[in-house]
């Protein structure tokens, strides 16, 4: 009887895709995973921001009126 084939590659004998050379799959996932961190954050103080600027703006056009 023949050997069965090997399950497991030789160190170095697979090569990754060409433009993707030297970049492991857990660096680009991070990578990612902090693009969209940082996309959310942004996102959210900007809609907080928003929100906080036009109860602001609410809140003095009212007091003025009670003022007038």
């Amino acid at each position: 009887m023949a050997d069965p084939p090997p399950t497991t590659f030789a160190p170095g004998s697979v090569k990754p895709a060409a433009g993707l050379a030297d970049v492991s799959l857990v660096s680009r996932l991070t990578r990612l995973n902090l693009w969209v961190l940082s996309l959310t954050l942004v996102l959210c103080f900007g809609l907080i921001a928003t929100s906080s600027w036009l109860a602001a703006r609410e809140r003095q056009a009212r007091a003025a009126d009670l003022g007038a």
